[in-house]
């Protein structure tokens, strides 16, 4: 390598650090609109200036992008909050805002933004465009095709608003035009990721797996989570071949169908094959991925739960232990959850003072007193006062629990505490 060209990447940091904090924030913006990657120092340098002038709007807009684009969610929103109430006529932050509201769950507060933003801004295009978007989510179709249409008519078409149209027209099932609109905008910006998700999709749809596993792959990676996306990445990354990445996205569409039963079920399966198919460390490797990928969504609370069942259809009850006990740390208030660890260490530890505890604590946590499980706790109750008094039941349980303890997790999460601990 030549002197010269060593020297163009510290000529290049030198030249950033030197930027005004306002030319750095548009530069900051810049990778950010083509799905870039800034480094340690830059972002450091957003946190750092951010804080020292709070009340800089744009600044505060550009770091909920930034923590936006690494599913930061709750922070993203929080700067958007900021943005917003330091400068009212800021209306990308106002949109953004809604955008954040909505994939966090606070759906009717992200619905009054939204419609604040359409009464404050009605012909702001980036406004009409977000809209749109928000109404293709609620499936309201018709009205997301007049925003589109207004946007269109009050400026050129960008590879924003192509991409999001695209994305329209695929869920109206026009699957050829939403291929072409795709392309469309990808040939203005060829990261624009919106319209990577819609061509991989399409192209998934007409079985072209090979084709669609890049697009379908960079969309997911880049963007916040989405079920329709982690679906049709995973479906293609298996059919095209790549097992240890359908992983992943499997478990994140798994965890985001739990109020699916047909779907759930279906998810469970095919991570249950997966998983057969793969090594323990490769396995622990994607649960971990998929964990930071649902992180600040509400769904990432039901992944161990959900994983907990897949070992226990598989006969893995020590892998499915310390799923449920992960779960229980991040969702102490999930009486099922409570449950199923119960059944666990009855069955599969005879240890049924700690069973009994899980029980007690479903009983209490469960809106319905479920009962299921209050038999449950009346049956581990007898069955613990028995143990106290009966020795040959006691030698029987004994024996039981030491075959049990020669069980070891095949996956290894780390912070999960071992299925012989109590809970």
């Amino acid at each position: 390598m030549s002197p010269t060209t060593a020297a163009q990447p510290s000529t290049a940091n030198a030249a950033v650090e030197s930027m005004s904090f306002d030319k750095f924030l548009k530069y900051f913006s810049g990778i950010l609109d083509v799905g870039g990657k800034p480094t340690s120092k830059e972002i450091e340098r957003l946190v750092l200036e951010t804080k020292k002038d709070p009340k800089n709007s744009y600044g505060q807009y550009i770091l909920g992008r930034y923590y936006e684009s690494v599913n930061f969610g709750t922070l993203a929103a929080q700067q958007y909050q900021n943005a917003f109430e330091l400068d009212p006529k800021n209306s990308k932050a106002m949109v953004s805002l809604a955008r954040v509201k909505l994939r966090l769950g606070a759906e009717e507060e992200s619905e009054k933004l939204m419609a604040d933003a359409m009464n404050k801004f009605p012909n702001d295009v980036d406004v009409l465009v977000t809209a749109a978007l928000y109404m293709q989510r609620k499936g309201d179709y018709k009205l997301a095709d007049a925003c589109y249409s207004k946007a269109l008519k009050l400026a050129p078409p960008t590879s924003e608003l192509l991409g999001a149209r695209a994305e329209l027209l695929y869920h109206q099932g026009e699957y050829v035009a939403a291929l072409r609109a795709s392309q469309a905008a990808l040939r203005m910006n060829p990261k624009n990721l919106l319209a990577k998700s819609v061509r991989g999709k399409c192209l998934a749809l007409s079985q072209q797996y090979d084709r669609a596993y890049e697009p379908l792959a960079s969309a997911y990676n880049n963007l916040p989570v989405n079920d329709d996306i982690a679906a049709m990445y995973a479906d293609t990354a298996v059919k095209s071949g790549h097992f240890f990445e359908a992983l992943e996205p499997m478990l994140v569409a798994m965890s985001l169908s739990v109020k699916t039963a047909p779907k759930l079920l279906y998810y469970k399966k095919r991570v249950a094959g997966l998983i057969a198919s793969l090594t323990p460390e490769q396995v622990s490797e994607q649960i971990k991925a998929a964990e930071m990928k649902l992180r600040g969504a509400k769904a990432g609370n039901f992944l161990f739960f959900c994983l907990g069942d897949v070992f226990d259809r598989m006969h893995r009850p020590a892998d499915a232990m310390i799923c449920y006990q992960r779960g229980l740390q991040k969702d102490p208030n999930y009486a099922r959850g409570h449950l199923r660890l119960g059944m666990d260490y009855e069955d599969v530890l005879g240890d049924y003072e700690n069973a009994l505890k899980c029980y007690e604590n479903a009983l209490i946590l469960s809106s319905q007193k479920d009962d299921e499980i209050r038999l449950r706790c009346l049956r581990m109750r007898a069955r613990v006062a028995q143990e106290k008094r009966d020795v040959a039941w006691l030698i029987k349980t004994n024996s039981k629990r030491a075959k049990a303890r020669k069980l070891r997790p095949a996956i290894n999460l780390e912070y999960a505490s071992s299925p012989g601990e109590n809970s």
